[in-house]
């Protein structure tokens, strides 16, 4: 058993209709242990809880299962070296007054662990983001050139849902990319995301909405008050998948923060890929990045898990598109300035408050492969949807 914790003792009851494990984890270290920890059965993440457990102290945390006879690994990593237990449950372990013994559980198992990480990205060399990543093309202020658009290469193309907006950018977003919509508080990005999903629920193209920052019951009640539109009634339908996966600050400076943002990080991609698997989703919304930039106050930290975030999203092979936020007093395009460099395509919402008619703009900052129009744009938010306007002359 590695790591700074180990399993002391497992009991398994069952209540109501599931069955229950129960672990005593005790730190056997002179350190706090503070760490997300991961349940799985097989390769399916039962759960992720964040626990604290003092130096000596022995705790016991529950699960809740979907099934009594099932393959089950504790994990406090993204790989098999955290693995703290692994074993297989049996139907007659849950039976009343049951308790496991360590050593005989231990023996269960024998087939390979490292199969359930196939799927994790979890070596250093894998993490670090080539140099190539550093200074992307397409910024005008990345000192390198436009990438030469060629108009024989055309990719395929998935609507943004925001009306009068594809016709100024060849058709729409290119299929599989990553997309980031930024922009100060209160210039619509919130409401270009929900277009976005909704024009992919009328077309077939179902869509997981994750948000870092509110509840799932706000962004349906700020939809429904900004559109009309009953997001409740497209999940009943599995047209679309909304998800509340906020990270959990630290209540104190802890020494292994970067493990820390690793589990979450993977926490979020397993959350993620379970939703794209559940309604076979072609869009996902990440609203937004900006609260994971915060959570990660490293800036290496911060790339390799944006970096992550994105690989991981292409590697599913939806469209997708985040949300970054603009701080106030700021002219750049997010508030750590790492994503930009990392996504395809940058949309600028801004709020011209003293503008006669229309008060927000949207401007195309960067689009691979794609000659995209480059005007300041006035848009509305309407019961309609989001209308983009002619630039005024």
């Amino acid at each position: 058993m590695t790591g700074e914790i180990k399993v002391a003792d497992i009991k398994t009851d069952t209540r109501g209709d599931s069955p229950v494990i129960d672990f005593s984890l005790k730190n056997s270290s002179s350190d706090v242990f503070y760490q997300f920890i991961k349940l799985y059965s097989g390769q399916k993440r039962v759960e992720t809880r964040l626990v604290e457990i003092q130096p000596s102290e022995t705790r016991t945390e529950s699960f809740e299962l979907e099934k009594p006879s099932t393959e089950i690994f504790l994990t406090h990593e993204d790989d098999e070296r955290g693995v703290i237990f692994s074993t297989e449950l049996r139907e007659k372990d849950f039976s009343p007054g049951f308790t496991a013994t360590i050593s005989e559980l231990s023996q269960r198992l024998r087939e390979p662990i490292d199969r359930l990480f196939e799927h994790e990205e979890t070596d250093e060399r894998a993490e670090e983001p080539e140099e190539a990543d550093e200074e992307e093309e397409g910024d005008p202020e990345s000192g390198e050139e436009e990438e030469e658009f060629n108009p024989d290469d055309i990719p395929d193309r998935i609507s943004t849902g925001v009306i009068n907006l594809d016709e100024k950018v060849n058709g729409g977003f290119v299929e599989g990319t990553m997309n980031l919509v930024t922009g100060k508080t209160g210039t619509g990005k919130t409401a270009f995301c929900s277009n976005f999903i909704k024009q992919g629920a009328e077309q077939g193209e179902p869509g997981v909405y994750v948000t870092t920052e509110e509840r799932e019951e706000d962004i349906l009640e700020d939809i429904e008050s900004m559109f009309g539109w009953d997001f409740k009634e497209l999940e009943e339908q599995d047209k679309i998948r909304l998800l509340s996966i906020k990270p959990i600050f630290p209540s104190k400076d802890i020494d292994n923060i970067n493990r820390l943002v690793r589990s979450y990080i993977s926490d979020l991609l397993d959350q993620v890929r379970d939703a794209i698997d559940e309604v076979d989703a072609d869009r996902v919304i990440i609203d937004s990045v900006s609260l994971i930039q915060m959570f990660i106050k490293d800036e290496y930290m911060a790339r390799v898990a944006l970096s992550s975030l994105l690989n991981n999203l292409r590697e599913s092979g939806v469209t997708a598109v985040m949300t970054g936020t603009v701080p106030e007093t700021s002219e750049g395009l997010s508030k750590a300035g790492i994503v930009e460099f990392l996504v395809d395509t940058v949309i600028l919402l801004e709020f011209v408050p003293v503008a006669e008619e229309h008060k927000r703009t949207l401007t195309i900052r960067k689009m691979r492969r794609t000659d995209h129009e480059t005007e300041i744009f006035p848009f509305e938010i309407s019961p309609q949807g989001i209308k983009v306007f002619e630039p005024h002359r």
